[in-house]
């Protein structure tokens, strides 16, 4: 779902990993854009919420970060937000 949902903002290839087991691939499809980041946030929140999981690891240049559903998302797993149940 995820490679569909990309289109034609970004090349999407799949790949596997022998920690995390399967990794998408994903770069802008056009190498002078500048709102790229902004495309991608979006598409990997859609995705999130569309196959109800709590959160994606997303790296980049060498960099992990962890994307998370918003909370309303994240609730029907028991995935606790740490900032209201403090």
């Amino acid at each position: 779902m995820l490679v569909a949902e990309a289109g034609s903002d970004f090349h999407a290839e799949l790949g596997e990993s022998a920690v995390s087991g399967l990794v998408v691939r994903l770069a802008p499809a056009e190498a002078g854009s500048t709102g790229w980041v902004f495309e991608l946030l979006a598409l990997v929140e859609r995705w999130l919420q569309a196959c109800r999981l709590p959160a994606a690891d997303v790296r980049y240049a060498g960099r992990s970060y962890l994307i998370q559903a918003p909370a309303a998302e994240r609730d029907w797993r028991g995935v606790v937000d740490p900032v209201s149940a403090g």
